[in-house]
C-alpha cells in the first residue's frame, strides 16, 4: 500500500457518505432538516423580514444624514 492509499478510501468514503444521506435524498425532495428547508412560506418569510430590515437600516441612514445605500 502506498502512503496515499488510506486517504484516498477516506476520501472516497466521505464523498460515498456526503451523497448518500446528503444529496441524494435532496434530489428526491426529501430534506433531512425541515427547518432548513426552502418552502414557498420559508421564501416569502425572509423576503418579508429582508424588506423590512432594509426599510428599518434606510431610517436609521436618514436619522444619521447619512447618504442612502445603493
Amino acid at each position: 500500500m502506498t502512503p496515499y492509499t488510506v486517504p484516498a478510501l477516506i476520501a472516497a468514503a466521505t464523498i460515498a457518505l456526503t451523497w448518500f444521506f446528503c444529496l441524494r435524498p435532496m434530489h428526491r425532495g426529501i430534506c433531512a432538516m425541515p427547518s432548513r428547508c426552502a418552502t414557498p412560506q420559508a421564501d416569502a418569510d425572509a423576503r418579508a423580514e429582508i424588506q423590512a430590515l432594509t426599510r428599518e437600516l434606510a431610517e436609521h441612514r436618514a436619522k444619521l444624514g447619512l447618504p442612502p445605500s445603493d
